[in-house]
C-alpha cells in the first residue's frame, strides 16, 4: 500500500462523504480542514482475492473512536466489487490499473476511459520492526450500515509521492487540499472482521 494524507477543506470533505456516513459518524476536522487518505494497493496471490485498488478514505469518528469511511474506491476485480459492497458496505467500482512496486512505486487508474489518478513515489527510510495499523471502517450503503474491524500489518517506509489527478477526475476535489505525509506499507497483511451490520428502516 502506498498512501498519502491530505488536509482538505472540511466542507468539501463533508459533501463527498455524507452519503456514506452512518448515523453518529462524523469527519474529524481541525482548523476547518479534514484528513483524507489516497492509496494505491496491490493484493498479491495468496490473498483471498488478487487485485489492484485505488481508494479514498476519510478520517472519521464514531463518538470518540477514530474510524475511516471510504466514499470513493476502484478495483479491477468484479468479485472484489461484489464482496466489498455486500460484506463491508464499501462502494467499490471497476477500473483499469497499471502498477509497479520496486524501490520506485508507480500507479495509475482509469475508469470508462477517464484517468482517475496516477502516482510516482520514491520509497525512503524503513521504520524498525513490523507495524500494526488499525483501520476500522464505518459505512452506509444501500440502506445498510456496516462497522468493520480492519487491521493491517507490514513494514512501514517513509515515502515521497507525486500525485497526478486530472481536472476532470472524480478525485479532482482532493487537489484543492494539501498533500502531506506519504507512507509505503510493504509485505502487508490485512484482516477484515468481525463486522456489525444494521439494516435501516
Amino acid at each position: 500500500m502506498l498512501s498519502t494524507v491530505w488536509k482538505v477543506d472540511a466542507a468539501d470533505v463533508r459533501a463527498r462523504v455524507a452519503p456514506y456516513l452512518p448515523d453518529g459518524v462524523r469527519p474529524v476536522a481541525v482548523g476547518g480542514r479534514s484528513f483524507v487518505l489516497t492509496a494505491f494497493v496491490r493484493y498479491e496471490p495468496g490473498s483471498v482475492l488478487s487485485y489492484d485498488e485505488l481508494l479514498v478514505a476519510v478520517v472519521t469518528r464514531r463518538g470518540l473512536k477514530p474510524v475511516t469511511t471510504i466514499p470513493q474506491i476502484w478495483v479491477d476485480s468484479p468479485a472484489s466489487v461484489a464482496g466489498g459492497r455486500t460484506l463491508w458496505g464499501i462502494p467499490k467500482h471497476l477500473a483499469t490499473f497499471e502498477q509497479s512496486w520496486g524501490p520506485t512505486i508507480t500507479g495509475a487508474a482509469t475508469a470508462d476511459g477517464v484517468p482517475i489518478a496516477a502516482v510516482r513515489a520514491t520509497q525512503g527510510l524503513r521504520l524498525p520492526g513490523w507495524r500494526r495499523v488499525p483501520l476500522p471502517n464505518a459505512h452506509r450503503l444501500d440502506g445498510r450500515t456496516t462497522f468493520a474491524d480492519v487491521q493491517a500489518l507490514g513494514r512501514l517506509h517513509l515515502a515521497r509521492a507525486d500525485w497526478q489527478i486530472p481536472a476532470d477526475s472524480p478525485l479532482a476535489w482532493i487537489t484543492r487540499g494539501e498533500a502531506s505525509l506519504s507512507l509505503a506499507l510493504r509485505d502487508m497483511t490485512i484482516r477484515f472482521g468481525p463486522s456489525e451490520r444494521v439494516v435501516s428502516a
